[in-house]
């Protein structure tokens, strides 16, 4: 079971029922394309490696509560840009684990959206800050573009879907980190 901060579980239960409220009338599956975000999906690893956004989530948002490796995974779920910066919308979910008694166990979980904004520092592009889904449904309202939010309120089966798509990366990257099976 994962260990959640209940700080973090209230932020995210206020910030779901206002999402699911506001978007219940629309019933369209929405995509970053169809909804008209600029998409740089397949040019973001030429922007920044998943490794560097990997490490700085981990870095910035990250919790080991039980003392274990924190492990991160992402979805994109839509960019921006202009000519001073690019702006990558991502589903994030970052997971402690441990071993005990020769067997991995889940710590701390986060699983919220995340705003990372990239830009050319010394010749190389790099994260220079983030925004997440902070205190309710207002602050994400400012942080994240009106595109983004059907793409983070997501249906039941597609939510559980991504929430299994991601545990299972970051499940898959902790036994092999620490090599169990």
């Amino acid at each position: 079971m994962k260990k959640i901060p209940i700080s973090r579980w209230l932020t995210l239960f206020v910030l779901f029922a206002f999402l699911f409220n506001a978007c219940s009338t629309s019933t369209q599956k929405a995509t970053a394309t169809e909804i008209g975000t600029p998409r740089l999906t397949s040019n973001i690893d030429q922007i920044i490696s998943p490794g560097d956004i990997k490490d700085f989530l981990v870095e910035k948002i990250g919790v080991s509560a039980f003392g274990g490796k924190v492990f991160c995974a992402y979805q994109i779920m839509g960019t921006e840009q202009d000519s001073q910066m690019t702006k990558i919308y991502l589903w994030v979910l970052l997971q402690e684990y441990y071993i005990t008694q020769h067997s991995l166990e889940e710590g701390t979980g986060i699983s919220e959206p995340v705003a990372i904004f990239v830009k050319m520092q010394n010749g190389k592009y790099q994260i220079f800050d983030y925004k997440d889904a902070g205190d309710g449904y207002q602050y994400l309202t400012q942080n994240f573009p009106p595109s983004i939010l059907p793409l983070i309120n997501l249906p039941t089966d597609e939510y559980n879907q991504r929430s299994a798509s991601l545990s299972n990366e970051t499940r898959n990257e902790a036994e092999t980190y620490f090599g169990v099976h």
